[in-house]
């Protein structure tokens, strides 16, 4: 028990070694792994990422004229790169940036998600049906 106060006594006067985070910026070192980056003119919209991303924040959205619109949630994202390893087309259509993880400004992103995924789901429904 001693021992222990000593060593709190000791550490109140010795220099912090914990970053201090937010009144500093982190430190990334360049092999991080960011953003998913996209190119919708080199996409192909097999829609293999969407399938592959784990927590589902890649969505495409099917319009009425057939053309994919693709929505990526970078708060939702767990940046494993597994939508990039899946791609067809890696570092054209999708790639994986060094970028810091929270860079985005949009902070409502996560408000209307909800409805990006529900739209999402009706649009492929009503695919199949034409399809079918």
């Amino acid at each position: 028990m001693i021992r222990a106060l000593l060593e709190a006594l000791g550490n109140m006067f010795r220099k912090p070694i914990t970053v201090d985070f937010p009144f500093s910026p982190p430190q990334f070192v360049p092999e991080c792994r960011g953003e998913i980056g996209y190119n919708a003119e080199a996409c192909i919209f097999c829609l293999l990422c969407e399938k592959a991303c784990p927590p589902g924040a890649i969505q495409y959205i099917r319009g009425e004229d057939g053309q994919d619109t693709h929505h990526y949630n970078t708060h939702l994202c767990i940046f494993c790169g597994d939508c990039v390893r899946e791609c067809p087309k890696p570092n054209e259509a999708l790639w994986q940036t060094n970028a810091p993880v929270f860079s985005t400004t949009d902070q409502t992103i996560n408000k209307g998600w909800d409805a990006v995924e529900n739209e999402a789901a009706r649009t492929k429904r009503e695919y199949k049906k034409k399809r079918v």
